[in-house]
């Protein structure tokens, strides 16, 4: 069984189709899709390449990594 490691980082710029994230004062533009709703400024939960996951602001950890 493989682990995977969710990062959590802020949206900067968003697309049709895409987001730069920042995560550990690196950005990384990730695959969205239309039905969720990013914006500049939300919180992202990022798993491998594989899966996005919006992240409510009421809801967010402090850490860069989730396990």
């Amino acid at each position: 069984m493989s682990s995977t490691v969710a990062e959590v980082g802020r949206v900067l710029r968003v697309g049709r189709g895409w987001a730069d994230v920042e995560i550990n004062n690196t950005v990384r533009r990730v695959n969205t899709r239309a039905a969720l709703l990013v914006r500049a400024g939300n919180y992202l939960k990022v798993v491998g390449e594989q899966g996005v996951a919006l992240i409510p602001a009421s809801d967010r950890h402090n850490s860069d990594r989730l396990h």
